[in-house]
């Protein structure tokens, strides 16, 4: 009694599973009128060095098409050289079509081995898979269908097979994937970033349109009269300008700067009240700021920083004023 107890709940769990499993119906579908694999190519270091990339064209050809999804009836599989299923996706549409299985560098197979893709119903729709009715399968040859090559050559390998996959199934449909110039159009596009995530991350070139990062070459910045100018300030000075800041937790270089800026507007002003011209009392007050550089209290790059707003407030105030 007490083991009942004890596995009460667990065992009527399984119970019922396997009373399920065993008397459930397989659902039936009409076996198609043919199934082939077309092509198999398999890339190697694309994303990271020792991952695989498997292009699998296949071929499930009803008259008309089934109402049950493709993903429920039909899937493609990857067996080792040992005949073990390491990997399985199903397929995403029937007729002439084609999917990609990915495998990264710890789930990768044994380069150029003898490994066998296989396209096949489910065990749920047929009660059995015979060859070349329910399930198509094929031998993968090191000369035929293992692509080798470091990652550029990979990725050209890539890229320029998809060209030739998108031409026979532009043909197969009767409908346009490629332009003139042998690139893939937006439909095309979007069918093989579909099936291939991240494909346009690293075969930009066969895309009609693409996004490429602009390289730029990254200039080392030149600090030798930055560094001429930092005996200006004095040792008192920076000693004084280090204690506020630490006071305040900030550098010393935003004191500075800081200080230059209220000095600027406060000069500024003394000039306005005596000419009573804002653009004359700006243009008075810019030394002080070239004496803030020179001692230091703010660095070169502000400097740049204050001559464009000073060039900016220039154009608003004189250029616009006088075009109004």
């Amino acid at each position: 009694m007490f083991i009942l107890r004890k596995y009460r709940w667990p065992s009527i769990v399984l119970l019922l599973s396997w009373i399920l499993v065993s008397v459930g119906p397989v659902l039936a579908l009409e076996d198609p009128d043919s199934i082939s694999l077309e092509s198999v190519k398999v890339f190697q270091n694309l994303w990271e060095t020792g991952d695989q990339l498997y292009v699998i064209e296949y071929k499930i050809m009803y008259a008309t098409d089934p109402d049950e999804e493709p993903e429920d009836t039909f899937f493609v599989g990857l067996l080792d050289s040992s005949s073990i299923l390491q990997a399985t996706k199903q397929v995403p549409y029937y007729d002439h079509y084609f999917l990609a299985i990915y495998l990264d560098s710890a789930a990768s197979l044994v380069w150029e081995s003898t490994c066998t893709v296989m396209v096949a119903g489910s065990p749920s729709y047929f009660s059995e898979l015979e060859a070349d009715v329910t399930k198509a399968s094929m031998a993968l040859n090191p000369a035929l269908n293992w692509i080798s090559g470091v990652e550029d050559d990979s990725r050209d390998y890539l890229g320029d097979w998809c060209v030739s996959l998108a031409g026979t199934l532009e043909t197969s449909w009767d409908t346009p994937l490629l332009t003139d110039a042998d690139k893939l159009n937006t439909e095309g596009a979007s069918i093989f970033k579909d099936e291939i995530p991240g494909l346009d991350s690293i075969c930009v070139g066969i895309f009609q349109t693409s996004l490429q990062q602009m390289e730029v070459d990254d200039v080392p910045f030149d600090d030798t009269y930055q560094t001429t100018l930092e005996s200006n300030m004095g040792t008192r000075l920076a000693s004084t300008m280090t204690n506020l800041g630490e006071a305040i937790g900030v550098s010393q270089g935003t004191v500075g700067a800081i200080c230059v800026v209220i000095l600027f507007f406060i000069i500024a002003g003394r000039m306005f009240v005596a000419t009573g011209h804002s653009g004359t009392a700006v243009a008075l007050s810019i030394p002080f700021i070239l004496i803030g550089v020179l001692l230091n209290l703010i660095t070169v790059q502000w400097l740049f920083v204050a001559g464009l707003l000073i060039v900016i407030l220039f154009g608003v105030y004189f250029i616009l004023a006088r075009l109004a």
